[in-house]
């Protein structure tokens, strides 16, 4: 005589097996209920999600070429500071001649035809000065020098310049002054900064003149021509 589970346990069974059918029945239903389209209010949501990233990264894209066109701007305008200008100043009429990095660095047209006096006007007070005694003494004594300056640019742009300079001399007498000018500016405003920073002030016009004014050997005469 076989054993037989009671009663309830049977309809207990029955029930778990009615439900979980029920529940696979349910499951296949919605499985096989097809795919709502989005609604119009759907749609204009999502364009405008697709619309905010696209205007995000094209932002990000536009600061970055930004950038990046602002440092190529910076490393060209480094190279051509880099790059010093070479001028001459033929003795005694002050007949002068200088390289297009010469007149880019007055902000003068170039080929324009330049005279000393116009030249000289545009050094401050205090380099104008400090440039005539030295270039007096380089003559005298038959010596170059090296001299800082500042000057008002053509265009009203005040700028910091190192003349190095050599004098030529034929029979004794001096027949040509030459040599080179370089924009020092950047390098003046790092030697402010750090002055500053280490609680100084910063260099006036004659003090940085007057330390980078220097005497030095002759060159050789063929440079410059």
């Amino acid at each position: 005589m076989h054993w037989k589970p009671p009663l309830a346990a049977r309809t207990y069974r029955c029930e778990s097996a009615l439900s979980l059918k029920g529940r696979e029945e349910a499951q296949g239903e919605r499985g096989s209920r097809p795919l709502r389209p989005p609604s119009e209010l759907e749609n204009r949501k999502i364009g405008r999600k697709v619309d905010k990233f696209q205007s995000v990264e094209e932002g990000r894209v536009l600061e970055t070429n930004r950038a990046l066109v602002d440092r190529q701007s910076r490393l060209e305008r480094a190279a051509d500071a880099a790059e010093p200008g070479i001028w001459e100043c033929l003795l005694p009429f002050e007949t002068l001649t200088w390289s297009d990095a010469v007149y880019d660095l007055f902000e003068v047209p170039r080929g324009f035809r330049v005279t000393r006096e116009e030249t000289i006007g545009f050094y401050t007070n205090e380099s104008r000065q400090m440039l005539e005694d030295v270039r007096t003494r380089a003559i005298q004594n038959c010596t170059g020098f090296t001299l800082d300056a500042e000057i008002i640019t053509a265009l009203g742009k005040p700028r910091w310049i190192r003349i190095v300079a050599n004098v030529e001399y034929e029979n004794g007498a001096p027949v040509r002054l030459f040599g080179t000018k370089q924009d020092i500016t950047e390098e003046k405003g790092a030697l402010d900064r750090l002055s500053e920073s280490a609680g100084e002030p910063g260099w006036p016009a004659t003090s940085l003149g007057a330390a980078r004014a220097s005497r030095h050997p002759p060159m050789s005469a063929a440079f410059g021509t």
